[in-house]
């Protein structure tokens, strides 16, 4: 069976709480994180 790679669910999911940030901020996974945290 194959399992796909935990690292691209957590990257689904920091993409997808970031909806409606600009540019990189919702494309970019690293830039996308740090959005999350400054944003509480």
């Amino acid at each position: 069976m194959r399992v796909k790679s935990i690292a691209a669910r957590k990257h689904r999911k920091v993409k997808k709480l970031a909806k409606g940030f600009k540019q990189a901020r919702r494309i970019r996974v690293k830039a996308a994180k740090e959005a999350l945290a400054h944003a509480g």
